[in-house]
């Protein structure tokens, strides 16, 4: 099962070198874990509890963060910690994210246990303070929920559609990937690019930028095993670093209060469905470790589906279908696999086909590996023993098909973008290379003399 997101621990006033101790251990610990270490995790964090308790200066927010840490371990009683955790959180830091974080871990293993109404009651309280200040979620932490949701929905159909736009909020929140979210800041850095603001929001990403790159070196050199010292080294300089992180927050929200919507703010299910032309559809897919999820909206309704497939199976497709689209060091174009395209729609879009079928514009939501490959490209219907191209039913024939970053990208181009004022039509192509009239003939078409390269 997924674990919850760990976060780091908050800097402490003045910083003393107790705590700067706890939280370089706390690190180790965390990364332990991600790496797959629970028995020396387990370790290493009851060595930075021995150390809180000598630190007295170290916020109290740290003791409960450590207890997350070691209930996701081989700890013999991981709800009691969970739930001493969740209430210490209560008093100490009641709206902030370590306190959801713990709503979700506690909410997954009552679910785990068979308490399916505790366990709602735990995500739905940390989704609740996630959505309010922002953050961001893999998919695996929250398949539980979407599982226990999904199957009262089977039991239960009329409340369906309340289950469906509950699960489409909560994924949104599923931002794992890079890409789509370097995309959502870069906005916000532009929405706030104008003086003093702007500054503050290009430093704090900045910082984030670098502790994200630092912390990924940081568990290279844990999983090694072979410089201790410079473990310490790397955990020390993390230590600064989330520092700086947090002094750039508060300089960030004061500055622009709205920062955390600019990056990415839920929308409801009703803004989406009521913005979707009568044609439209858009399809969602996040992608998780040992499964997905597909949402399909189309005006007035939601479907959720859990997928089979894992972000590297759609990594290893992604890459075998890229390769038949990149020309050869000859300049020759390799074929393009046409059964490894149907497999990869129906494997991502086919559970929905009926629903994405009638849409004569689909806009799709992908992360991860998808984001480097046009839907347009998938073929939609099995193609036949040695069908050419041109006989191939392409989800870009059936359906014109758009790209967004986010559902909050969609919501603002519907609702906030103004009609164009350009007085006439424009196509662009990046760094295009003309064709040769020699290569134009040869290919049998005939193309507009502005296409044609100069003599």
């Amino acid at each position: 099962t997924g674990a919850a997101p760990r976060e780091p621990l908050p800097s402490s006033t003045g910083s003393p070198s107790g705590a700067d101790v706890v939280q370089s251990l706390y690190l180790e610990a965390a990364s332990l874990q991600r790496l797959g270490e629970p028995q020396v995790a387990d370790r290493v964090a009851r060595e930075a509890v021995v150390e809180l308790f000598a630190a007295p200066q170290a916020p109290p927010l740290w003791e409960p963060q450590l207890r997350v840490l070691q209930a996701a371990g081989p700890s013999p009683s991981p709800e009691r910690e969970l739930s001493e955790a969740v209430a210490r959180f209560e008093q100490v830091a009641p709206e902030e994210r370590p306190t959801a974080l713990s709503y979700l871990a506690l909410g997954q293993r009552h679910l785990e246990a068979g308490r399916v109404d505790e366990g709602l009651a735990a995500y739905r309280s940390g989704l609740r303070l996630l959505k309010a200040r922002g953050g961001s979620l893999r998919l695996d932490p929250l398949l539980p929920y979407f599982r226990a949701l999904l199957g009262r929905a089977e039991s239960r159909p009329a409340e369906r559609p309340a289950v469906s736009a509950e699960l489409f909020e909560a994924g949104q929140l599923v931002r794992g990937t890079r890409t789509a979210h370097d995309i959502a800041l870069a906005s916000a850095r532009l929405a706030a690019s104008q003086g003093r603001e702007g500054e503050a929001v290009r430093a704090l990403q900045d910082a984030q930028e670098d502790r994200y790159q630092l912390t990924q070196e940081h568990e290279a050199e844990v999983a090694s095993g072979k410089d201790p010292q410079r473990v310490e080294a790397l955990g020390a300089r993390l230590v600064e670093l989330n520092r700086r992180v947090q002094d750039l927050s508060l300089q960030v929200q004061a500055a622009v209060p709205g920062y955390n919507q600019l990056v990415d703010a839920v929308v409801s299910a009703d803004q989406v469905t009521t913005l979707l032309r009568r044609n439209e559809a858009l399809a969602q897919v996040l992608l998780g470790d040992t499964a997905s999820a597909l949402f399909v909206v189309r005006p007035g309704t939601i479907s959720v589906r859990l997928l089979d497939v894992t972000e590297a199976d759609a990594a290893r497709a992604v890459a075998g279908l890229r390769a038949g689209l990149a020309p050869g060091a000859d300049g020759s174009i390799p074929r393009f696999d046409l059964e490894a395209s149907h497999r990869l729609y129906a494997s991502l879009l086919g559970p929905a086909d009926a629903e994405v079928r009638g849409a004569k514009h689909l806009i799709t939501v992908p992360t991860g590996p998808l984001l480097s490959l046009p839907f347009a490209v998938l073929v939609a219907e099995a193609p036949p023993a040695g069908a050419g191209y041109a006989s191939v039913q392409w989800l870009g024939r059936r359906s014109a098909v758009s790209l967004v970053p986010s559902v909050r990208s969609f919501v603002d181009l519907r609702s906030v973008a103004r009609a164009s004022t350009a007085p006439e039509p424009f196509l662009g192509f990046g760094d295009f290379i003309p064709y040769s009239p020699a290569s134009v003939a040869r290919a049998d078409v005939r193309l507009s003399r502005d296409c044609l390269a100069e003599p």
